[in-house]
């Protein structure tokens, strides 16, 4: 994580509010516009220019959110790096991985299922994330709790994220998830949590919509990088309690960074 995006970071935070909430006339939150194919597919090839753009996947990671309209199906790019996605590389995939849109044979990522053993195991998942940060693989490697030390990573809990590794599954392994069985092992291990480390290998992060699991995978690193420095001080941390990460959590809007972030993008072809 670079000093640059710790100082933006530090904007971001000051000055953080409570998510504003539509009520109606009873009382009761009012439902978001739905969101239109096409939107979403425009969301998806933003949310690959924004993960590429602030450095938290590289040219191998990728991003998929599921069909509102048909749960059982998902969008993904074809296998191009993120900074080149466009709307016309988005293909649709079945809850087996196999692509129900574009050219045959499948061109797609090789560990795309990564994403629908997510989807199968996890209905309230509809956004998924795969990188490989080297800064929160250093967790994966030396088991060390990666644990919500700041207001943005409350999302992270106080039990530690959970770490998959492979080798539990498959022995002989190449260290890629590139089958249905690895998938829903993989599925397995992140459970319920938001964020699931890859030992050796990068992490999976998940959100329920394209913006909150971009916002996720950003402060996670973000996170990981204020926790590593603060464990280089000789000083115990001092760690959010399990009622301020869950009130962090639930209060710091996503809108807002996604925003910024879409901002430095500019427009998409």
């Amino acid at each position: 994580m670079s000093t640059s995006k710790l100082v933006a970071v530090g904007a971001l935070c000051v000055g953080c509010a409570l998510l504003t909430v539509s009520l109606t006339a009873a009382g009761q939150a009012a439902p978001p516009a739905p969101q239109t194919t096409a939107g979403l597919l425009e969301d998806l090839v933003y949310a690959n220019r924004i993960l590429q753009n602030e450095n938290v996947i590289d040219a191998f990671g990728h991003i998929s959110v599921r069909d509102p309209q048909n749960p059982s199906r998902f969008y993904m790019s074809t296998n191009v790096a993120p900074s080149m996605v466009t709307a016309k590389d988005i293909l649709q995939y079945d809850m087996d991985c196999n692509a129900t849109t574009g050219p045959r044979p499948n061109v797609g990522y090789g560990e795309r299922f990564i994403h629908c053993g997510v989807y199968r195991a996890r209905p309230d998942v509809n956004s998924v994330i795969h990188g490989h940060s080297l800064t929160l693989i250093t967790f994966g490697i030396t088991k060390t709790p990666l644990r919500a030390v700041f207001l943005m990573g409350g999302f992270l809990g106080t039990t530690g994220i959970p770490i998959f590794d492979i080798r539990d599954v498959n022995p002989k392994t190449n260290m890629m998830v590139t089958s249905n069985p690895l998938g829903d092992a993989l599925a397995k291990t992140l459970a319920d949590r938001p964020v699931a480390l890859m030992r050796g290998h990068g992490q999976t992060v998940v959100g329920n919509s394209i913006p909150q699991a971009v916002v996720r995978a950003y402060y996670g690193e973000v996170n990981e990088t204020l926790q590593a420095e603060a464990s280089q001080m000789g000083a115990a941390i001092t760690y959010l309690s399990v009622d301020e990460a869950a009130m962090a959590a639930m209060s710091v809007s996503i809108q807002r960074p996604w925003e910024m972030f879409k901002s430095r993008i500019g427009r998409i072809e």
